[in-house]
């Protein structure tokens, strides 16, 4: 439905970069959706607010009255039940991408990603090591995250994909993707970790049509 009313955004715009995962577009019709439901607010009260300055604007020589305190229900159901729905529409899109992000497919290629001051290191099938220092990983096919810290809080961040999940010390986060085109994507620390946490963004990730073209990690 959102993605009828807004369109196809899969090439980068003025707000998100170039969409690169099986969930991305979801996510981005639910900013875009909450954005554009703001802004349209924004000028109806906008508008509103400078007509009620105008009309009951004060004049020198006008005629006082007593203010009169007034109830009706139809209009306090109005801005009760018209906010409600468009609440509980957000929560409908925004839920249900939220357990689609959530709910990892049971043939997920695992890959231990781990954090550490100030870059990424990637294992893959718990035997190789990137060998280029790059996440390596298949399009189309789905891959699992096992994210855990050597050192500090960090946040494994990939905008194109609309993926990001923290990464503590002495416990284990994971999240999942399915990458949707070819080529190369920033990787971003988004939690600040230190002194050099700028240099964690140089990290890439490259997606590959198979498999076994991403296995310089072996």
């Amino acid at each position: 439905m959102l993605t009828a009313i807004l369109g196809d955004s899969s090439d980068p715009t003025l707000w998100m970069p170039q969409q690169a995962s099986t969930y991305a577009a979801a996510s981005d019709n639910v900013f875009y959706g909450v954005y554009y439901l703001s802004v349209f607010f924004f000028v109806l009260v906008t508008l509103l607010l400078v007509a009620f300055m105008i009309k009951y604007r004060h004049r020198k020589d006008g005629v006082v009255h007593e203010s009169e305190a007034g109830h009706r229900t139809a209009l306090e159901l109005t801005w009760t039940i018209i906010p409600t729905i468009l609440v509980l529409v957000i929560f409908y899109y925004g839920f249900r991408g939220f357990l689609n992000m959530e709910v990892e497919p049971p043939d997920a290629y695992q890959i231990d990603v781990r954090g550490k001051t100030w870059n990424w290191s990637y294992k893959y099938d718990a035997n190789f090591f990137s060998e280029d220092g790059k996440l390596h990983i298949p399009v189309n096919k789905p891959v699992a995250f096992i994210l855990s810290s050597d050192d500090v809080i960090h946040s494994f961040f990939i905008p194109a994909f609309r993926a990001k999940k923290d990464v503590v010390p002495g416990r284990y986060n994971r999240f999942w993707v399915q990458a949707t085109r070819t080529g190369t994507f920033d990787i971003t620390c988004a939690e600040y970790c230190g002194e050099q946490h700028s240099i964690m963004t140089r990290s890439r990730c490259r997606i590959a049509r198979r498999f076994r073209q991403v296995s310089g990690a072996n």
